[in-house]
């Protein structure tokens, strides 16, 4: 008997390691397992009332549409299919075209603010928190940002003002709280491979007999 979709929610403040982590066990079990984003599920900056380079306003749960997302991780939990927004950074808008996505026996949520919206914490059955201290995050955040994102050597002095003021303390008052929740908390100072390991044993484990172990 194939086991019920087990959904495994992954957080932590940016810069923690959920991309490497998520790449890695994508890697490992390719359509095995369903990955899907908070950060697909940004409101438009037109929606917000906001100019594009106000960003802080990304960093607060009510940036996402957390009600959409609640909505199609429910429809991938009973079995259905779902088309999910994809987001543009460099613009701060939704692209025209979505993303297929089939439910699988092991569903991945990742997102910093998954753990603060509790129609999201009801839908998932395992929590996992990465934590790393704030110079480790935001000197990966950095290295992100300029290769991802569209940063370059002029903006960066104003992307680390930006995140000691505003991301740093926003991250402590609404992440880090809410390792709490959490069913496991990973230090990832160091790298996120242990994360993988574990996870990696776990998720395997479950996809052979249909238990998790806790």
């Amino acid at each position: 008997m194939k086991p019920y979709p087990f959904v495994i929610g992954i957080t932590g403040g940016s810069g923690a390691g959920k991309t490497f982590v998520l790449d890695s066990l994508k890697e490992i079990f390719g359509e095995k397992i369903t990955v899907i984003s908070q950060d697909n599920y940004y409101k438009v900056f037109r929606r917000l009332k906001k100019e594009r380079w106000l960003r802080a306003v990304y960093d607060e749960p009510a940036a996402f549409d957390n009600k959409e997302l609640a909505h199609d991780l429910k429809d991938l939990i009973n079995g259905k299919t779902v088309q999910i927004p994809v987001y543009d950074f460099k613009t701060h808008s939704r692209l025209k075209e979505e993303i297929k996505v089939k439910p699988t026996t092991i569903i991945i949520l990742e997102g910093i603010f998954t753990f603060n919206i509790k129609k999201l914490r009801d839908l998932m059955d395992y929590k996992v928190f990465l934590f790393a201290d704030g110079d480790v995050r935001l000197s990966r955040r950095l290295v992100r940002d300029i290769k991802e994102r569209g940063q370059t050597v002029e903006t960066i002095a104003r992307t680390i003002d930006w995140y000691l003021n505003v991301v740093k303390p926003r991250q402590e008052r609404y992440i880090v709280p809410m390792k709490k929740y959490a069913d496991l908390v990973i230090n990832t100072n160091h790298g996120s491979r242990e994360a993988v390991k574990i996870l990696e044993a776990k998720i395997r484990d479950y996809l052979t007999s249909g238990k998790f172990d806790f």
